[in-house]
């Protein structure tokens, strides 16, 4: 998981995911990826509702004394709320922007500097330096999330409301946060939460107690940054399935169930479908200036915010109590960007009456939506994809500088044209395939991550993101060549390979290194790493190696790669040598050639075709070779052995094809090609022959663990204390040196092999 969600595979993602969506409805409020997190490595149970019956120490929490000024806390942070001289534990479900200047009494309006400040912001384009910041926050905290045996008692949540200084009437905690440093208060809620809890909540990351220890899942010797890295890639992974879950909805990184969110619409109270809808169309129109008699209209942006704008609304008062508040921020917030998607043209983003809407800020009161009059024909990113630029727009503005932000579909690699040049709506949509992910644009360099596509390999190319061309054009390097520096881990390669010299090309709105001569080691569907230094004429390119080798369809994979690329660019038929040639494929092969190309694909690498239009596929993506008379007897066979698999999808009145299927949409057979995953075996003598009729199976590490067998009367041996001792100072863990009573320790083994 640390590596992102191609790793883990749909065998695992798939019970995972379905273990989140419980989760989400379980909880009864949106859920932070953090969240989500926690429950996974903790063991949240769907059905006792908390953190119940596992061996966690609740006094390993960090412990805050909420009052006027509080350091700095994480969505998904487990704390102990100390309240004079009580304490209870508590979770941090949900967090938000609290701005003074924010106007709580008319409809959340804002000065536009606020939207999307930095958190050394003091007024429009000014900023302070030395201290470090100091935020008023809106925290919501789950005190039940441990079970009602330890959460808050009525009594004590009622006199925190009634003291009123850090609590609202509504039970959140409100209080001015105190960040280390201007760079923490910048982080994003997940980035900001990895580096909480590699540092004041490591101790719940080492407890021996969790089912898991963090570190025994990394090498022995894991340092902090590596520690803090790897939680970044699970949280990655594990914001990518929760997004891939059909059954919920995302608002930001907090998930809802789609039947929730159903159930809002289908409410006519006084936070109901027709009330938001209102607000929707009330945020829209705040922009356009009311038409005055010989006066000229000006062009204006409003800025709303989300929770104040809520809680103006008619008869809500008592609506927004704990958990119910971030509930209908994320509704609201989701109906809006439905709306805006549904009323906006679809060539210029623009409302009917010429406004521009979109999200400015996430963070901020529940999320800021800005307001454009008239506004400008912008079509990059969604509706729901904070701009920033209410703060943007009261800095200096230097036309020299390179976009911090393209749309990544402008860097979409040039994909392999198997169907014709205007394709029919069914035909997936692959412009994101090759696309640049994790663009991050520092002072001195520039850093992002695309796969290999065969078409690079072809043409010898290399796209670039226009942040970098422009700023090799406007340097001295501009028309002379640019050192290409390639770096396969693992497999070091002469000097002749590693080091080439390519020059810039621009076409229209592309620009790509020529004349690269990619090494045989580089094959499609390979992650490079890329970075560039500004002001230089190199851009260096990398390869990471997979922590474990996979076999995929039988080829050993040892390399991070991108599933989805390598289903199209290693299609049967397809080949990355200099001739183009394509050999006469059989049946089986041109079925499957069809599906791979053509298919709509997932994350996981999973190509879906509709059978009915099976023909035709193979028509365009085998051209000049003779139909297949018995295509019906090939598919039927193929789903016998296995070579493909059925699923069952939804089609539009357009044509166009979905998985899975969309309620209300006529079902459609596909057929399915799954790459044949697996890890590879490990490097073993060869044990006795395996019986006939059985395959020989891949077995998988079980990390050394706490088992509880206090309900047994049994204590542990000494051989579990000793191996206990042992592994917790291997992998740094914390605690006590001896098992904890009630429980016994299992050795690390291998399952399966």
């Amino acid at each position: 998981m640390t590596l992102g969600l191609a790793a883990v595979g749909p065998g695992e993602a798939e019970p995972l995911g379905r273990y989140l969506s419980a989760l989400v409805a379980a909880r009864g409020c949106p859920v932070h990826i953090a969240v989500a997190f926690n429950a996974v490595f903790l063991g949240y149970d769907v059905g006792a509702g908390g953190y119940v019956g596992g061996p966690i120490e609740l006094g390993d929490f960090p412990s805050v004394s909420l009052g006027d000024a509080t350091t700095a806390l994480p969505v998904g942070a487990m704390v102990n709320v100390r309240t004079g001289a009580e304490a209870f534990p508590a979770e941090v479900v949900y967090k938000e922007g609290a701005h003074p200047l924010v106007d709580t009494a008319n409809w959340g309006e804002l000065p536009a500097w606020v939207s999307g400040a930095p958190g050394n912001a003091a007024g429009p384009g000014e900023v302070t330096t030395g201290e470090p910041p100091v935020l008023r926050e809106r925290l919501v905290i789950d005190t039940d999330a441990f079970g009602h045996g330890l959460s808050a008692s009525p009594a004590q949540l009622q006199r925190m409301r009634r003291k009123g200084r850090w609590v609202d009437p509504d039970g959140h905690v409100l209080l001015n946060a105190c960040y280390d440093s201007q760079t923490a208060a910048d982080l994003s809620d997940i980035d900001f939460y990895a580096r909480f809890m590699s540092t004041t909540g490591r101790t719940l990351l080492l407890s021996p107690l969790a089912p898991a220890p963090f570190p025994t899942l990394l090498a022995p010797g894991t340092g902090h940054e590596q520690l803090e890295s790897a939680l970044k890639g699970v949280l990655r992974t594990l914001r990518d399935i929760l997004r891939s879950r059909n059954d919920l909805r995302m608002h930001g990184d907090y998930a809802v169930t789609r039947r929730s969110y159903a159930a809002r619409l289908a409410d006519d109270g006084p936070l109901g479908r027709t009330v938001l809808e209102h607000l929707a169309v009330n945020v829209a129109r705040s922009a356009v200036p009311r038409a005055r008699r010989g006066a000229v209209p000006r062009p204006t942006a409003h800025h709303t915010a989300v929770g104040p704008a809520l809680r103006a609304l008619h008869g809500t008062e008592g609506l927004f109590m704990g958990l119910a508040y971030p509930t209908v921020v994320s509704h609201a917030n989701l109906l809006i960007t439905d709306y805006v998607r549904s009323e906006s043209d679809e060539e210029t983003g623009l409302l009917d009456n010429g406004v521009y809407l979109r999200l400015d800020d996430a963070w901020q009161s529940g999320g800021v939506w800005r307001a454009e009059w008239p506004g400008e024909a912008r079509t990059s990113g969604g509706p729901n994809e904070p701009g920033g630029r209410g703060w943007r727009d009261t800095l200096p503005q230097d036309p020299s500088a390179p976009a911090v932000q393209p749309d990544a579909h402008e860097l979409a690699a040039a994909d392999e044209q198997t169907h014709a040049e205007v394709a029919p709506p069914w035909l997936p949509d692959d412009s994101d395939l090759g696309a640049v992910e994790g663009l991050t644009v520092a002072n001195s360099q520039i850093d992002w991550t695309q796969p290999l596509r065969l078409r690079h390999i072809l043409d010898s190319v290399l796209p670039l993101p226009p942040a970098v061309a422009e700023g090799l054009k406007g340097t001295e390097w501009s028309g002379r060549q640019v050192r290409l520096e390639l770096d396969h881990a693992g497999h070091p390669l002469p000097p002749g390979d590693s080091i080439l010299m390519t020059s810039l090309e621009t076409d229209g709105d592309r620009s790509r290194l020529h004349d690269v001569d990619w090494p045989l080691e580089f094959v499609p569907g390979m992650l490079l790493t890329l970075s560039w230094v500004r002001g230089g004429g190199a851009v260096r390119a990398r390869t990471t190696l997979l922590n474990t080798p996979v076999l995929i369809d039988g080829e050993e994979i040892r390399h991070r790669f991108d599933p989805r690329v390598r289903t199209r660019d290693t299609a049967p038929g397809n080949t990355w040598a200099k001739d183009h040639g394509a050999p006469d494929l059989t049946p089986k092969a041109r079925v499957l050639r069809a599906v791979r190309i053509m298919g709509l694909l997932d994350n996981f690498g999973r190509a879906l075709f509709p059978a009915e239009r099976l023909t035709e596929a193979i028509a365009r993506t085998s051209p000049g070779q003779t139909p297949l008379p018995e295509l019906a007897e090939t598919t039927h066979a193929m789903l016998a052995a296995g070579d493909l698999t059925e699923e069952w999808g939804s089609q539009e009145p357009s044509g166009k094809v979905h998985h899975p299927v969309i309620a209300g949409q006529p079902k459609i057979r596909l057929l399915c090609y799954t790459p044949r995953r697996a890890d590879m075996p490990s490097r073993t003598p060869p044990g006795p022959a395996q019986p006939e009729g059985r395959h020989p199976t891949v077995g998988h590490r079980v990390h050394g663990h706490l088992r509880r067998i206090g309900h047994l009367d049994h204590q542990p041996s000494i051989e579990a204390r000793e191996a206990y001792r042992r592994d917790r100072e291997l992998w740094g863990l914390i605690g006590s040196l001896d098992i904890p009573p009630g429980y016994t320790y299992v050795l690390e083994h291998r399952r399966g092999s």
